[in-house]
Order: structure tokens, then sequence, then C-alpha cells
């Protein structure tokens, strides 16, 4: 019922972030030749794209978090379900033409700017509403930003680094490979996140009322479980039939890291939900599980990298020992 609160809060966030971007574009210049230098970047404007989809990835979370926060979960599904297709289909397409590296960057780009504006249209009345009402939650938020900031630097780092780290390490045609084959290995996750975006509100609210959430998670974690092994038998019983479908007769070379690949996106996709649990009961320990398993595949990728395949078990195990550890840190915490 405080929507002008609501309208306020809202474009406090975003004026803040607004005044952040020179400082960005800056940082941008400066990194742009020694990242192109790093990745053996065939041109600057790859490394330009990535940085300001990650610019604009911060203002479409920050909208998608209104969505969660105001339960419009229709709306976030929907607009999840429209980023995805998009993005997924303009890769396909992109990279069977031949687009290599850029078919799979540039598509995130234009998701990105199709999922802002989207978002914008249905959350116009915070755009329009007041932009000067006080803010009496304002400590106890500030204090949250932390561990939820770095909560989400290390699901990005984790499903990132190792496409990063593939172009450094591997050669123009294998780091395209790659890039396929986490494009189709995603399509679990972009299948299973809706779940999580509808649960973590839930559970904040429950948490927030001091009500049981067990029957919350163990739904949500069924629900998610039984899409992500859905998606590993067709993955299972079908890689030719996706490869061919998705990329072409080219990439049928991936035909056999398919489904392990997709069982470590699988594994990612639980670690994400559990992550969000314990951010919804405001645990902060699991925000630094997550970052030390994303430099430790960093670390694992710079050890083991001299095929595809390796790259591929690295990102499996990360995924898988981060799972046992969260889910270990769970039931002992449920315990006491």
């Amino acid at each position: 019922g405080r929507k002008e609160t609501i309208s306020s809060f809202f474009w406090k966030i975003n004026k803040k972030l607004f005044f952040l971007l020179p400082l960005a574009l800056v940082m941008m210049i400066f990194l742009t030749p020694l990242v192109t230098n790093f990745l053996h970047l065939p041109s600057p404007f790859l490394f330009i794209l990535i940085f300001l989809s990650f610019l604009l990835g911060i203002f479409i979370t920050v909208e998608k978090s209104f969505f969660q926060g105001l339960i419009l979960f229709e709306k976030l599904t929907f607009i999840g379900i429209l980023e995805g297709l998009f993005r997924l289909v303009l890769a396909v397409l992109l990279l069977s033409l031949g687009w290599g590296l850029m078919g799979a960057v540039f598509p995130f780009f234009l998701a990105g700017i199709f999922s802002f504006c989207l978002s914008s249209f249905f959350l116009k009345t915070l755009w329009q509403g007041k932009r000067t009402e006080p803010i009496p939650e304002k400590k106890e938020m500030l204090s949250f930003i932390f561990p939820a900031f770095f909560t989400n630097l290390g699901i990005t780092l984790l499903i990132t680094s190792d496409i990063i780290l593939a172009r450094h390490f591997l050669s123009a045609e294998q780091a395209g490979f790659y890039a396929a084959l986490s494009t189709l290995g995603k399509i679990v996750f972009f299948t299973a996140s809706p779940v999580t975006g509808v649960i973590f509100p839930m559970i904040s609210e429950a948490h927030a009322a001091k009500k049981k959430i067990n029957q919350i998670v163990f739904l949500g974690l069924f629900i998610i479980g039984f899409i992500t092994i859905g998606c590993l038998l067709i993955f299972g019983f079908f890689p030719k039939v996706m490869i061919l479908a998705l990329f072409g007769q080219k990439y049928l070379v991936l035909s056999p890291y398919l489904f392990s690949f997709a069982v470590g996106v699988a594994f990612y996709s639980i670690d994400v939900t559990l992550l969000n649990i314990f951010l919804a009961r405001k645990i902060l320990l699991p925000s630094a599980l997550v970052c030390l398993a994303a430099v430790l595949q960093i670390i694992l990728i710079f050890f083991f990298h001299g095929s595809l395949a390796e790259i591929v078990k690295v990102f499996i195990f990360v995924s898988a020992l981060l799972l046992f550890t969260l889910l270990l840190y769970y039931f002992r915490n449920e315990k006491h």
C-alpha cells in the first residue's frame, strides 16, 4: 500500500546508477585494449558490447527486482521467457550464419535492450510516480546490498568466466564451439529460472512474518528438479537433433559433450535457487561460498584448459561441489 514510497525508491536507485555511468564508461575505455589483447579478440568492439551489456544488465536487474518485490510473477515470467527466447533464437541464427564469437555476444546486448524496454513498459507507473518520498528502511536495505551484490557477482562469474577463458586458451574455432555448447546448455537454466524468481519473494515474505518456509523451499526445488530432469532427458536422448535444429551440421562435434554440460547447468540452476533462498532469509555465508566457487573455477581452468572437454569437466565439478556445499550448509542450518 506504499506506492509513493516504492516509486521514490525506484527513482533513487536508478538515479544513483545513472550518475555512476560516466565512471563506468571511463573504466570501459581503460579496460578495452587490455581485455581485447587477453582474449585475442579480433576487434575491441566485442568487449565494448560485453561491457555495455553488463551495464544494461544492472538496470534490468533493478527493474526485475521490483517485479519480484511487487509479486508481479506473471509479468516477470513473461519477460523472462521472451528475453530467453529472443536471445536463444538470435544466437542460433547468428552462429549458424558464421558470426562466431560475435554471434554469441551480440544477442546478449540486443536481448538486454529488449528486456529493459519491455520491463520499463510494465513498470511505467513507477517511472511516472513520486521521486522525493522518504524511505525509513534505507539503512536496513543498505546493509543487505553487499551480500546480494557478491552473491550475484559469483553467480554471474560461474556462468561467464568459462566462456571468457575458453576464448583466451582455446583456438578461435574451439572457443566458438564452446560458446555454442554454453548457449545450448543454458536452455536448462533459462527454463528453470522463472521458478527461482517466484520463490524468492515468497520466502522473503514468509521469513519476515516468522512463518515456516520448508514447504515453499521443497516445492520450489521439486519443480526445478522436474524441469531440469526433463531437459536432461531431451539432451541425453536427442543431442544430435537439438544441435542440428539449432546450429547445423558443423556443430555435431558437440554431441558427446552436450548431456554432461547440461548436467553441469542443472547443478548450477539448483545452486542459484539455493543461493536465492539463503538471501531471502538473510543468511549471508553462502555469498562468500559462491564467490569462492567462482574463483576456484577460474583457477582450475588456468590449470586445465587443454581442450574443450577439460573446461566442461571443470564447470561440472565446480557446480557440483558448490551444490554439495550449499545443501550441506542448508540442512545443517535447519538442524540448528
